[in-house]
């Protein structure tokens, strides 16, 4: 693949995860609010959009698993990995920089 090639995806990864982040940071909200602070009245406090999209950052990374790696697919596998590591850490940095 060229170089334009691995742009045009890493771009169109970004465009694709960043609706499936506030989704899923949506639904950390929604969660969080349902059944965890019911259960801490009062010390824990219900989470922002934007804290939310960081939790969901944090457990993303933590959770994150490469499919199997034939020889051949090492390169791409290991594009795809480095793609997911970047977009998340820039995602995390702009999340940090908009909360209060």
């Amino acid at each position: 693949m060229t170089l334009l090639a691995y742009l045009l995806a890493f771009l169109l990864v970004a465009v694709i995860a960043v609706p499936i982040m506030i989704l899923s940071a949506f639904a950390i909200q929604v969660g969080w609010v349902w059944f965890i602070h019911p259960i801490f009245p009062g010390t824990l406090e219900s989470l922002s959009l934007l804290q939310a999209m960081g939790l969901s950052i944090v457990v993303s990374i933590f959770t994150y698993r490469a499919t199997s790696v034939d020889d051949d697919k090492a390169e791409s596998i290991l594009f795809k990995t480095m793609s997911f590591y970047a977009i998340y850490f820039l995602a995390a940095i702009i999340i940090h920089s908009l909360m209060p």
